[in-house]
């Protein structure tokens, strides 16, 4: 969907800032973005575009090339694809479960002080800000604790 979404926006930037602008195909129309390299026939080098009669050559900007529009074309193209995955990734982590990450450091009664288990917990998805904290995990009861109800 974020794909279909940046191809709408790129054709109508393209149309809005590079043809009419860098370039005028006298047989061009809108959605040049689509039609890919199709953009200028044996251009002219102008100062300022202008549109023009069929009957005269195309036009593009000084200090531009028709390598140069490609790689203008690729540029959007780059970063469309780019900004669509960073858009579905923000979309799939924020419908995803919020999960945190459980290890112990040490098996209890081995290394860790009284028995304990202590649980890494991780709170911040972009910053992965990480805590320590101690837990008892249910399985460890001192002899003097009532047994769990099943």
């Amino acid at each position: 969907m974020s794909m279909l979404l940046m191809a709408f926006v790129c054709v109508w930037a393209w149309d809005a800032f590079v043809n009419g602008k860098l370039y005028y195909c006298t047989d061009g129309g809108t959605m040049d973005f689509i039609f890919v390299g199709d953009w200028v026939h044996h251009p002219e080098s102008v100062a300022h575009v202008v549109p023009r009669s069929m009957s005269e050559p195309d036009e593009i900007k000084a200090g531009w090339s028709i390598t140069g529009l490609w790689c203008l074309w690729g540029a959007f193209v780059g970063g469309s694809v780019l900004l669509s995955a960073l858009f579905a990734g923000a979309l799939w982590r924020a419908a995803s479960p919020n999960k945190t990450l459980h290890a112990t450091t040490a098996a209890p009664g081995r290394g860790s002080p009284k028995g304990q288990a202590y649980e890494i917990g991780v709170f911040g998805r972009v910053a992965g800000v990480g805590a320590l904290r101690r837990v008892v995990p249910a399985s460890i009861t001192s002899p003097d604790s009532p047994a769990p109800d099943r």
